[in-house]
C-alpha cells in the first residue's frame, strides 16, 4: 500500500499554483507582437500620371506587357478619364483629341497601368474601340494581335480583393458607431466645413440606409435631388442621375430604402438630397466600425461594400419567393415546418 502510494505521487504532475505553466516539449514559444489594425483598401487606385516613367520606349513597354497574358476578364465600357489625362500630360497640353492616339502612345499608357498594379485594362481598350467607331474609325492600331496582348499583359500586377458584407450584427454594430464615434472618424473633408452641413451623423446612417435597400453605386447618392423618386409607380422607383450603364436610369425602392429617403429629404437644405462628400463619410465610418468592433479581416469595408449587401439581400428574396412559388407556402412555414431537417425534427417516445 505504501509503495504504491509512493509511486502514485512520483508521478502525479506538481501543483502549478504560484507558478507560470511551462511549454510542451517540442512546442516553440511564439513570440507575437501587436500590430495595429489596418482597414483593407479597394484593389485599385486612381491612375496617377505624376508616377509615369518617360525613358520607356514603345518597343520595351510592348514586350513587357504580352511576356506574361493571364485569362481574360468581363469587359465594361468605362471611361476615358485616365488615357485622356495620360495623352496630355505626356503632350504638356490640355484636352487633346484622343482619336489622334497613336500606337506608341496606348503601349506606353498600358505600362504605367501595370507598374501601378491597376487591373484589367479591357474597359479602357473597349472605350476607345467606341470612340473610334462612332467616329467612322473601323479598323484601327486597337485591333492589332500585339495591342490586344499587351492590354491583357496590364493586369499581371493587379492583385484583387473582394468587398465585404454587412450582416444585421454589423449593422446594428455600424449605426451605434456613426452615432457615438469621435467627429474625427466621420471621415474629414472641406466640403461639410466650407458649407456648415447640419445633422452628418443622421445624415450618413439614413445614406447607409438608403444604400442597402436600393441597389445603387456610392457615386450617385451625391446627385439625388427631392425630385428624383417616382411614387407614382408600383413598387416605387428612384431616377438615376448620370448612371454607369447607358439607359438604366431607373431602380427599384425597397420599404427601408423609402423610409430612410424621407427622412433624408427632411434634412436636405436644399434640393440635393445628401451631401457631396457623402462617400467619404461612409467608408470612414465602415473602416472604423471594422477595428474598433474587430471585424473579419481581409475584405474591402467600403461604400461599395453597401451595394453587395443590397443585392445579396435582393438575391435571397428572390429566391425564396421561388421556393415558395414552387412549394405553394409561406417563407416561414417552409423554413420552420416542410423544410426543417432531419437531425432537428421531434422523435416519437417508444
Amino acid at each position: 500500500m505504501g509503495k504504491s502510494s509512493n509511486a502514485l505521487r512520483r508521478r502525479s504532475a506538481p501543483s502549478s499554483k504560484g507558478k507560470q505553466a511551462l511549454p510542451a516539449r517540442g512546442v516553440r514559444k511564439s513570440k507575437v507582437s501587436p500590430k495595429p489594425r489596418q482597414p483593407v483598401r479597394q484593389s485599385y487606385t486612381r491612375f496617377r500620371v505624376s508616377s509615369c516613367k518617360n525613358d520607356v520606349s514603345p518597343a520595351q513597354a510592348k514586350k513587357d506587357l504580352i511576356l506574361k497574358v493571364g485569362a481574360t476578364g468581363k469587359t465594361y465600357s468605362g471611361n476615358l478619364s485616365a488615357i485622356s489625362a495620360f495623352v496630355d500630360h505626356r503632350r504638356k497640353a490640355h484636352g487633346v483629341d484622343l482619336l489622334s492616339l497613336t500606337e506608341d502612345e496606348f503601349i506606353l499608357f498600358l505600362y504605367e497601368w501595370k507598374q501601378q498594379g491597376k487591373g484589367c485594362a479591357r474597359g479602357v481598350w473597349s472605350a476607345l474601340v467606341n470612340l473610334f467607331r462612332a467616329n467612322g474609325i473601323k479598323d484601327s492600331f486597337l485591333h492589332d494581335e500585339d495591342v490586344k496582348k499587351a492590354v491583357e499583359g496590364a493586369k499581371v500586377n493587379f492583385y484583387p480583393v473582394s468587398k465585404g458584407v454587412i450582416n444585421a450584427s454589423q449593422n446594428e454594430m455600424l449605426n451605434t458607431f456613426i452615432e457615438t464615434c469621435l467627429q474625427e472618424q466621420l471621415g474629414r473633408c472641406t466640403w461639410c466645413a466650407a458649407k456648415g452641413v447640419r445633422n452628418l451623423r443622421r445624415r450618413i446612417r439614413l445614406a447607409k440606409d438608403f444604400m442597402q435597400g436600393v441597389p445603387i453605386r456610392p457615386g450617385n447618392l451625391k446627385d439625388f435631388e427631392v425630385l428624383d423618386m417616382m411614387n407614382d409607380v408600383d413598387p416605387p422607383q428612384v431616377h438615376v442621375r448620370n448612371p454607369k450603364v447607358k439607359g438604366k436610369d431607373k431602380e427599384i425602392v425597397s420599404p427601408g430604402g423609402m423610409e430612410a429617403w424621407k427622412e433624408a429629404c427632411g434634412l436636405a437644405e436644399n434640393e440635393k438630397i445628401f451631401p457631396r462628400c457623402i462617400d467619404t463619410h461612409l467608408t470612414a465610418v465602415l473602416r472604423g466600425a471594422e477595428v474598433e468592433y474587430g471585424w473579419d479581416q481581409g475584405l474591402v469595408l467600403s461604400t461599395h461594400c453597401l451595394k453587395h449587401t443590397c443585392i445579396q439581400k435582393l438575391e435571397k428574396k428572390v429566391d425564396d419567393a421561388k421556393k415558395n412559388l414552387l412549394c405553394g407556402v409561406g417563407t416561414a412555414t417552409r423554413r420552420n415546418h416542410y423544410g426543417k431537417p432531419i437531425e432537428k425534427r421531434g422523435r416519437a417516445q417508444i
